[in-house]
């Protein structure tokens, strides 16, 4: 991969504000990105400037040229240079039926821990998701990301991409490497900078087609396809959609699913069943604050607002309540809201739309109960570095090595 670095400078996403962002976050960044300058030299600053805005290489080398004509300043002349654009070629092998590069979880704290003091003790969210490159092409980058839960401010970390023209066909061959390499750092911590870490595995966050890929499970339009119960869907006759109308049925177990108890549920052996303290039910949430919520239930509600007011304030009372730690003592309250709101979803909307989406409602109490506020749980900072890796690419060329 062809790699461009500000030096000591972290260089964020310039892609919009997630929805979640309040002005004041988006006052923080720009008073973040502002003091940054005031710390480096004019060509680091040019550096952050043209790695902040994505600036082709074509109009960056007009620019050098005329700081150098009309300036003291001595630049370089081609902005390769600049850049400090690693010309050294990646190592990418073949598998899963594509290209992965694998940075690795180790190297990727060290790069952090060059801009950020690293606490003694860190879990780790890991999120996993597609995203096509060009309009023209099948090519798809499948990133491995990580964050920092104990500093959430920080940029999501990259572990590895897999690049081609499908999804990856073998979860052995995607995930096998992460997974040996983290149970390495599981077992043992780490040493960063002389300083020993202890790392967890805190939770993998994504979207409904990713979490079924990367367990090896049914998809989430399945019979069998809820990741946290057993409630069984039905394809409705009118909508078309296999919808889950359950609210009560038996939770799902790590020791059942390891046993393969549940023969339509199970699709294929995942390497996650080798990450160790981890559990192949509760650590895959389902959620997350941008699939689940923004943009699945949200925007499903919102198709008819003024006939289902009422319905709505359950939700929107619940995910407030969920959303925040302030009102722990509310969580038991805001989960049985959600269910009656799943429980009235038929009645508001007609049968044939209580789809995967809404039926993952039931399971969002148990899920802040043990991971914490739903803030914590989002995968908008991973959807925002998919974007930065994106417009990380030159051109079309190669991709993968770029």
């Amino acid at each position: 991969m062809e790699v461009e670095a500000a030096g000591n400078v972290q260089v964020e996403s310039d892609a919009e504000p997630s929805s979640n962002c309040s002005s004041e976050d988006e006052e923080e960044l720009i008073s973040k990105r502002v003091s940054i300058f005031k710390n480096l030299s004019f060509e680091e600053g040019l550096r952050y400037w043209a790695l902040l805005s994505s600036l082709p290489h074509v109009w960056l080398n007009l620019l050098l040229e005329l700081i150098r004509e009309k300036t003291h300043f001595a630049l370089p002349k081609d902005a390769r240079t600049l850049l400090h654009t690693n010309r050294i070629p990646a190592t990418i092998t073949s598998t899963a039926g594509g290209r992965m590069w694998y940075n690795g979880v180790q190297r990727s704290l060290e790069q952090r821990s060059s801009i950020v003091i690293m606490p003694s003790s860190i879990s780790l969210n890991i999120s996993i998701d597609g995203i096509p490159l060009h309009r023209s092409s099948r090519e798809a980058f499948w990133p491995i990301l990580i964050s920092i839960n104990e500093l959430p401010k920080e940029a999501p970390l990259i572990v590895a991409i897999y690049s081609g023209q499908k999804k990856p066909q073998s979860m052995e061959g995607f995930l096998r490497c992460f997974v040996d390499e983290m149970n390495v750092i599981l077992a043992n911590g780490t040493t960063i900078r002389g300083q020993t870490i202890a790392v967890a595995v805190r939770c993998i966050i994504a979207d409904a087609p990713a979490r079924a890929m990367v367990k090896g499970a049914a998809s989430f339009n399945a019979r069998q396809g809820c990741l946290k119960c057993t409630a069984l869907g039905t394809k409705n006759a009118v909508t078309g959609a296999v919808v889950f109308e359950s609210t009560n049925a038996s939770k799902r177990s790590d020791e059942d699913f390891r046993l393969e108890r549940y023969p339509d549920h199970h699709r294929t052996r995942s390497p996650l069943l080798d990450l160790v303290n981890f559990d192949m039910i509760e650590d895959v949430i389902v959620s997350d604050r941008l699939h689940l919520i923004d943009l699945g239930v949200m925007r499903k509600l919102l198709q008819g607002w003024r006939a289902v007011y009422e319905h709505f304030l359950l939700f929107y009372c619940a995910i407030t309540l969920l959303s925040s730690s302030v009102h722990k003592r509310n969580w038991v309250q805001a989960g049985q809201m959600l269910i009656q709101f799943v429980s009235k979803f038929n009645d508001v909307y007609s049968e044939g739309y209580v789809t995967s989406n809404v039926h993952n409602l039931v399971h969002v109490y148990d899920e802040v109960a043990k991971f914490g506020a739903l803030g914590s749980l989002s995968a908008y900072p991973f959807e925002n570095e998919l974007q930065h890796i994106k417009n990380m690419l030159r051109n079309g060329y190669k991709g993968c090595n770029r």
